[in-house]
């Protein structure tokens, strides 16, 4: 059996510096890393909400147009645009409830600094938060597919 050699020990670019220097500057990392994500995730939901509703009044123009000479749209094309509105609705729901996810952790870190409570876990609302930006997302990549397909095959039945 061969042995297994252990790596000499690497030397931490942090370990002369103190304990609470390293907290600080910990706290100072993850608070521009959550801000940053949470722009990220607020710039993404805005575009998809943007997108959405610049789709869902621009198609109905076509679809009048289109009705005049007798036309009706295919399922594939409504399906396509039902989705859009569901993604419309996901993105301003989660942007609701992230205002008031944010509004509860505020309040919880309050609380736990003043020692109040021991922990500062992200509340419960944070998993539909999650759940209703999964659903935003995959809405509209699905409703966009759609509107493509039924455009290259045909939008009207």
């Amino acid at each position: 059996m061969a042995k297994i050699s252990k790596s000499p020990k690497i030397k931490h670019p942090l370990r002369k510096v103190d304990k609470w220097e390293r907290y600080d500057q910990l706290l100072e990392e993850l608070n521009y890393l959550t801000q940053a994500k949470r722009e990220t995730e607020d710039g993404f939901v805005k575009t998809i909400i943007q997108l959405s509703a610049a789709i869902l009044l621009l198609v109905p123009t076509f679809f009048s147009s289109q009705a005049l000479q007798g036309q009706k749209p295919s399922n594939i094309l409504i399906c396509g645009l039902s989705l859009i509105a569901i993604s419309l609705l996901a993105s301003l729901s989660e942007q609701y409830l992230s205002s008031r996810a944010y509004t509860s952790q505020i309040s919880k870190t309050e609380k736990y600094y003043k020692m109040e409570i021991s922990d500062i876990d992200p509340p419960d609302i944070s998993l539909w938060v999650s759940r209703l930006l999964l659903t935003s997302f995959a809405g509209f990549i699905l409703g966009i597919l759609l509107l493509a397909y039924a455009i290259l095959r045909g939008p009207w039945s």
